[in-house]
């Protein structure tokens, strides 16, 4: 040990103090202490295995380049005057080349050191920077938040446009922006709650909007859209499997919630959308879903669309969920294209319903819903569609329709005209127990290429199938027709 209890330089000695307790015979506890020699890390030890190493290396290299030397002189003993001076030369060689190996391995020492005391210092100044980037993005976020809470419709305004330039800098951050606008829009705009029969009635809510205030919330619809939206031309838009790159002003496809939410007028076409949350909101405007690729799951249950919802070319990669929704003036869905299951079991529609020429790859369940105007269906193609208890009041239009793993109607009521010309059935089709119709079907030309079940189904008009292709049996048990019309009249079809 150094004088005044100092180690000396180059060692590293560690102990930890280890507390036991063992009875001395008495009955109580008697405390031991104990020192324990601890591991000392490789980054403590380093430098100590180095000096070792090259002092070894120095004192072997010493040995050997004096035994050589005196081997050398030894030989050359009595030997010519020139011999003498060629083993000096030689001998002198090799230590002089001995030393140069050390002073070699000395400076790979101090090389590799410098080496790693400057990553050290470049991995110390890029955690600063990082701290102090993370440091100031946290202030510049909160500084938003608490804009966003001010009484100032102009303050708020301002807190929604650092939110968008703090995301555009700092992708990391988009989704958290995001779900905050988002969040903004339903605290501001919430869904009138229905008390139950306990509960005491809420206070009446101030319903009026004042303009500043609707301009901050179409702001943030403006900019929320903004970043979703396709940058791309519409010719470089297809096929639409994979989004652009995500830039500044592309954020790529990001969660939404505007769930339980009063909505204004709002305009996503051509957006990237992941998880999309629409359930209990109700659209006060037109709702612009045009060519919006939903690369997750779609909830729209029990949303009312007061407008009429524009979804034309839009691509559900996930679940679409519109149980239960209202359609109060119509609905177009013309060429959407659902890759999974697409759910509108109990939704009314009491416009026209427009789903021409959609694509349905997975199961389609339209069970219990109501269609008070005319539902158009021509040209959609059906992987399972079932319209069981389906109440179609205006016309009922599925020409040229494919269905291909079987159509099931069962239950299903057409008040209005129904069309099924050139329609085609691959797989087996139910139109069973009291299917309706309480107007002219037309089937014509239609392709039945497996059973065709219409037991118990009800024709209180003319049903014409002429030139209906029954590849396998159609079967007619209990089948009413109730229509005793002029047979030009029935040959008219739908």
């Amino acid at each position: 040990m150094a004088q005044g209890g100092k180690r000396p330089p180059g060692r590293v000695r560690r102990a930890w103090v280890v507390l036991t307790s063992k009875p001395d015979g008495t009955g109580r506890d008697t405390a031991r202490r104990e020192t324990t020699s601890a591991p000392v890390p490789d980054r403590v030890r380093r430098p100590l295995r180095w000096r070792r190493w090259i002092t070894g290396t120095a004192v072997l290299f010493t040995v050997i380049g004096g035994a050589v030397v005196w081997w050398l002189m030894d030989l050359a003993t009595g030997a010519p005057l020139t011999d003498r001076l060629t083993a000096a030369r030689i001998a002198f060689s090799i230590v002089a080349g001995l030393g140069g190996l050390i002073t070699l391995a000395l400076f790979t020492r101090r090389q590799w050191q410098q080496e790693r005391e400057h990553d050290h210092r470049v991995d110390v100044a890029d955690d600063t920077r990082d701290d102090a980037t993370q440091k100031r993005i946290t202030e510049l976020y909160m500084k938003a938040v608490d804009q966003l809470g001010s009484d100032k419709p102009a303050v708020r305004l301002g807190g929604v446009h650092a939110l968008d330039r703090l995301g555009r800098e700092h992708p990391r951050h988009r989704q958290v922006i995001v779900n905050l606008w988002c969040s903004y829009l339903r605290m501001t705009n919430p869904q009138p709650t229905n008390p139950g029969p306990d509960d005491e009635p809420e206070p009446p809510r101030e319903t009026t909007i004042s303009s500043e205030e609707r301009h901050v919330q179409t702001t943030i619809a403006e900019l929320l859209a903004a970043r979703l939206r396709d940058p791309r031309p519409h010719r470089e838009r297809k096929p639409r499997i994979t989004p652009p790159p995500v830039t500044a002003t592309f954020w790529g496809p990001l969660d939404i919630d505007l769930s339980n939410t009063r909505l204004p007028a709002i305009n996503l076409d051509d957006c990237w959308i992941a998880n999309a949350t629409f359930t209990n909101t109700t659209f006060r405007g037109r709702a612009r879903f045009g060519g919006v690729v939903f690369t997750g799951s779609a909830w729209f249950g029990e949303a009312v669309f007061t407008g009429d919802p524009w979804f034309v070319g839009a691509v559900f990669t996930g679940r679409a969920w519109f149980d239960r929704a209202v359609f109060a003036s119509g609905a177009s869905f013309s060429g959407v294209v659902f890759t999974s299951d697409a759910w509108f079991g109990e939704a009314v529609f009491t416009g026209n319903a427009w789903f021409d020429g959609a694509v349905f790859t997975s199961g389609a369940g339209f069970g219990g819903a109501m269609f008070t105007s005319s539902a158009e269906f021509g040209g959609a193609v059906f992987t399972g569609g079932a319209f069981h208890m389906v109440v179609f009041t205006g016309r009922a239009w599925f020409h040229r329709a494919v269905f291909t793993s079987g159509a099931g109607f069962v239950g299903a009521v057409f008040a209005g005209r129904a069309g099924f010309g050139e329609a085609v059935f691959t797989s087996d089709d139910d139109w069973s127990h009291v299917t309706i119709f309480g107007n002219r079907a037309g089937f014509s030309d239609a392709v039945f290429a497996s059973d065709a079940g219409f037991s118990d189904a009800v024709f209180t008009r003319d049903a014409w199938f002429g030139e209906a292709v029954f590849t396998r049996d159609a079967m007619t048990d209990d089948l009413m027709l109730l229509w005793e019309g002029p047979e030009d009249e029935a040959a008219e079809g739908v």
